[in-house]
């Protein structure tokens, strides 16, 4: 999943509408996007490497959700 905003982010500066990508450093902002994984009503979400996650929020769409991202704000 990394490669794609990095793909981004160079055909971005190629086109000259933005500088050369930083690379920052691992941990600083952890997070962890995924795609196609389960969830289910209420506080849980299945993550394939992880397991079960509880959540901050309840879902609050109504649908099918494709894809999330998981981000750390404190220790």
């Amino acid at each position: 999943m990394a490669v794609i905003p990095l793909g981004k982010s160079f055909a971005n500066w190629f086109a000259g509408q933005a500088e050369y990508p930083t690379f920052k450093k691992t941990g600083r902002h952890a997070q962890l996007s995924f795609t196609k994984d389960r969830f289910t009503k209420g506080r849980k979400a299945q993550i394939a490497q992880v397991g079960w996650v509880r959540m901050h929020e309840a879902l609050l769409c109504v649908g099918k959700v494709l894809g999330g991202t998981i981000s750390r704000t404190a220790d």
